[in-house]
């Protein structure tokens, strides 16, 4: 399983049966490249302050045909109109800056509402009579994102020796309950807290570990994540870890995971294991595939932070020079 890209669960973990299946389960895609095409998009608030929240947007193209533009069209959660601008592609990257007043923040569950902003995108074909990007123009393509105005930031204050935190993690350390194979690991000399932040308000994370509700990966399963999904937001959850023994979900549970206000931690796909790092191809393999996971997902309200795996490199250290992981960084 270590040297092979898919869900690392399917070969047998101890909460679910042998289930190795092949064949190709997600979608196939025919690009052109003489056509002006989005490859990715990407919208993302910079700031919030008492004039307005500031929202930074990077697109990038697969190609850049003669005479095109592109249409961007922001509405808020009721559906009224809050940006619209246009502008002309030159080049295979392009950015834009947006500032919407009054913005309409989203929360995580119990914290405030989950209002979404929805951007609606158009890659439009300038003829002879329609030069400066009209709405006369030939549309060749559109797509339509969800996102929240909202800002993460991990807090991580050090509690310095003499203070009531230190203490309590001396204490702990110190506690007959703890085993001596936790022991092992824990050698902490210096301690920290560890606080999320949403919109600068500090959030008791309450939560739990998704693993592939299926051994088997099919469409199909939508229904069943929506209803697991809605049983945790009744039950108070606000977080959820996606387990990087797993995969990354299907689009359904992002989407339902910013409509209930869970954040999601997502690790990479590697889990308890020696991968092959030292192989220039693997390393080649998994960066590819960790861009196209980052762009696909990190539109998502949703969407905290990013884990490398689970459980690689339970005794490494930064402080190292070499221990098993460090290479696949």
């Amino acid at each position: 399983r270590l040297y092979t890209r898919r869900i690392q669960c399917t070969y047998g973990w101890d909460w679910v049966e042998r289930f190795v299946t092949c064949g190709i389960v997600r979608d196939v895609y025919l690009y052109c490249d003489d056509l002006t095409e989005l490859e990715d998009a990407y919208i993302y608030t910079e700031d919030i302050d008492a004039y307005s929240a500031q929202l930074k947007m990077e697109f990038r193209f697969r190609a850049v045909g003669h005479g095109t533009w592109l249409h961007m069209e922001i509405l808020d959660p009721d559906g009224a109109r809050v940006y619209d601008g246009r502008k002309r592609i030159v080049e295979k990257r392009m950015y834009q800056s947006v500032d919407v007043p009054r913005p309409r923040l989203w929360y995580p569950n119990g914290y405030g509402e989950q209002d979404l902003y929805r951007i609606r995108l158009e890659i439009r074909k300038e003829d002879g009579d329609c030069p400066s990007g009209g709405e006369s123009m030939k549309m060749l393509s559109a797509r339509e994102l969800a996102f929240g105005i909202r800002t993460i930031k991990v807090l991580q204050l050090q509690d310095m020796p003499g203070s009531a935190f230190y203490e309590k993690c001396i204490a702990l350390q110190e506690a007959v309950s703890f085993s001596q194979e936790i022991m092992d690991y824990e050698k902490n000399t210096e301690f920290f807290g560890f606080v999320v932040l949403v919109n600068q308000v500090p959030i008791l994370c309450k939560g739990a570990n998704w693993v592939p509700c299926e051994p088997f990966r099919f469409q199909g399963n939508a229904g069943k994540i929506k209803h697991i999904l809605s049983l945790a937001q009744k039950a108070g959850l606000n977080m959820l870890r996606i387990w990087g023994g797993g995969v990354f979900e299907e689009e359904i549970l992002y989407e339902e995971c910013d409509r209930l206000g869970i954040l999601v931690t997502q690790d990479f796909l590697m889990a308890c294991g020696s991968y092959p790092c030292e192989e220039a191809w693997f390393r080649e393999q998994l960066e590819r595939e960790a861009l196209f996971a980052v762009k696909k997902l990190r539109n998502h309200a949703c969407l905290a932070w990013w884990s490398g795996d689970n459980e690689n490199a339970a005794g490494g250290s930064d402080n190292l020079e070499d221990y098993e992981g460090r290479r696949g960084v």
